[in-house]
């Protein structure tokens, strides 16, 4: 039992304070790359190369061209709330580098094995400092190039329970290629370059903000988006924005940044989406890569550990900025509806055939009639009273729509393109045609799969394609996987793959844009925690495969989908866990209509 005058409040150690702030600033590898690029970055480097090992788990190490530190300043640099950037509160609403608080370095020391290199001048020596366990176990006089070279070892050595949580390999470098990818974009005056277990992943030369675009994303880009360019005195923004039919499924190739600073800004992304109502299927994503640019006074970027959450000071502006430069970029694009008041309307010529002789219109009329004073004239042809008052008042609606069903089987109507109603014992029956065939695909695959690879078809002229870097990383790790499926796809230097055959059964327009899909939907399903690598590529062959409506033009289709969907397991919800089915009750409709 405590005793009432014990104090229990007390101080944390640095270092445990550290460990505890660590948790904040660097979750994965990839968070410590980019806190040491952005120190590069502060530095005025030109040249960024980096060098990583398992993914980041063993080794990131961080060399650039800056302006280095002195002896004194490489030893402080290490101390919790040690920075350059601020010497001022007032300095907080002016803030034009990446970093501030002073925080990464001292919370990475806590997590991790450091070794840094430092030099103000070639000439000179420069300082050589070691950290294990948050302290300074060698500080020494060295010979290095002018700038800062940052080694980072055994991330998360001392605290396993963090390093328990990290994911597999590729899915921690994926997260180090969309750290490196977000900065590169917005300075493409240095040198990006990437090296990973001694293999180049990546090296992007200083150049314009254009080629910039295209070094990352791939040259394919140039036919994706369109321009953009809008300036008032608050703010400037530039950039590119997707055309309607490149929108995805997932959130990708989207890039928002305020003065100079990757953020996620839920509030602009929407004026975006709302740019592209009624242009994109529902469900679907626009590229785009905007810079806005405005006063740091008006940017309060103080309100996250890792920086990616900013606010504005008058966001409503930005927002209808935004929304009305990408719908007038659209517009003169023909994306979407648009009309020019500057070009005179024409009418289409109606010819009139004079020689047949008019006839009058057969139809009985009254002249007489009034709609407000005299009655409704009683309906010649099918009287719908008459047809429902056919019915016995006590007829049981199931048994005749059990036996309409037994003799016309495949009697049903397509709705929205996607939707299958038909008659049920019950009611009335809705299945959803892209979740039934989903199901029924990720079945076939999985079944298929587990004992020999499925069957391929080699295509008759194999299709070259150009993938960003982060997507083709993600094709070199997942290409033997691929193959099981009877996806045959083998590099051809850099970003540049052919693809030479595909699942028997499968027809693609596209070869770059089916790829793309299927990375999306893969990575959504990894991101969700499907781990098996078998299992998510059948539950991304499946939703790539099952998005068609040109197979269900014969009733025979639509009896084989439902008989296709008895012999699955799991009949009753897509592979993604969402109803098949909808059940329009006989009572309910009944009681709806009061019957």
């Amino acid at each position: 039992m405590l005793n009432a005058k014990q104090n229990i409040i007390k101080r944390l150690p640095d270092f445990v304070a550290n460990q505890i702030a660590a948790g904040e600033v660097v979750q994965r590898p990839a968070n410590a790359l980019k806190e040491l690029m952005e120190n590069a970055i502060d530095a005025d480097a030109t040249e960024i190369h980096i060098f990583i090992q398992d993914s980041g788990k063993t080794k990131i190490s961080v060399r650039d061209n800056g302006f280095g530190m002195n002896a004194e300043d490489a030893v402080l640099c290490f101390e919790r709330h040690a920075t350059s950037k601020i010497t001022a509160s007032a300095d907080l609403f002016s803030i034009t580098t990446k970093g501030f608080r002073g925080e990464a370095l001292a919370s990475m020391a806590a997590v991790s094995k450091i070794e840094m290199l430092t030099a103000t001048d070639s000439q000179n020596p420069g300082t050589r400092i070691v950290i294990e366990d948050g302290k300074i176990i060698t500080q020494e006089p060295v010979s290095c190039p002018k700038g800062t070279h940052l080694t980072l070892k055994h991330l998360f050595y001392n605290v396993p329970a963090r390093r328990h949580f990290l994911k597999s390999d590729s899915v921690e470098f994926r997260h180090l290629l969309e750290e490196t990818e977000r900065l590169a974009l917005v300075h493409p005056h240095v040198e990006f370059k990437l090296i990973h277990n001694k293999t180049e992943m990546l090296h992007w030369p200083a150049t314009t903000s254009i080629l910039r675009i295209r070094q990352v994303l791939g040259a394919q880009i140039d036919a994706q988006v369109l321009p953009v360019d809008e300036s008032t005195p608050y703010i400037k923004i530039s950039g590119f924005v997707g055309l309607p039919q490149h929108a995805l499924k997932a959130r990708k190739d989207q890039y928002l940044f305020i003065n100079e600073r990757f953020v996620r800004y839920p509030y602009l992304h929407h004026a975006v989406l709302q740019a592209y109502e009624q242009l994109i299927p529902d469900g679907h994503q626009p590229k785009y890569i905007l810079f806005l640019t405005l006063d740091p006074q008006h940017v309060d970027v103080n309100i996250h550990p890792t920086k990616t959450e900013v606010k504005i000071d008058d966001e409503r502006t930005a927002y209808h900025l935004i929304q009305s430069m990408i719908r007038r970029a659209l517009g003169k694009a023909n994306a979407g509806p648009s009309l020019d008041f500057n070009t005179e309307m024409g009418f289409m010529d109606i010819q009139i055939n004079t020689d047949k002789p008019l006839e009058a219109p057969k139809i009985d009329y009254n002249p007489a009639y009034h709609p407000e004073f005299n009655p409704k004239p009683k309906p010649t042809g099918i009287s719908w009273d008459a047809l429902f008052n056919s019915v016995p008042e006590h007829t049981e609606a199931p048994a005749q729509v059990l036996n309409l069903e037994a003799e016309e089987n495949n009697l049903f109507f397509l709705y929205a393109k996607r939707y299958m109603v038909y008659p049920h014992p019950e009611g009335i029956m809705l299945m959803d045609i892209r979740r039934a065939r989903e199901r029924i695909l990720y079945e076939y695959y999985l079944s298929k799969t587990a004992e020999s690879a499925l069957p391929a078809q080699e295509l008759l002229f194999p299709e070259q394609f150009e993938l960003s870097v982060s997507a083709a990383q993600w094709m070199r790790d997942w290409q033997q996987d691929l193959l099981l499926f009877g996806i045959r796809v083998e590099p051809f230097g850099g970003q540049h793959f052919i693809l030479y055959a595909l699942p028997s059964g499968v027809e693609i327009q596209h070869a770059k844009e089916w790829m793309e899909q299927l990375r999306e939907s893969f990575l959504l399903h990894q991101d969700q925690g499907i781990t098996d690598v078998r299992d998510n590529v059948a539950r991304a062959l499946a939703q790539t495969g099952s998005w068609t409506t040109s197979w269900i033009q014969e009733q025979s289709v639509f009896g084989r989908l439902r008989e296709d969907l008895k012999t699955c397991k799991q009949s009753q919800y897509s592979p993604a866990g969402k109803p098949i089915f909808m059940l329009l009750k006989d009572f309910d409709i009944r009681k709806f209509f009061k019957s």
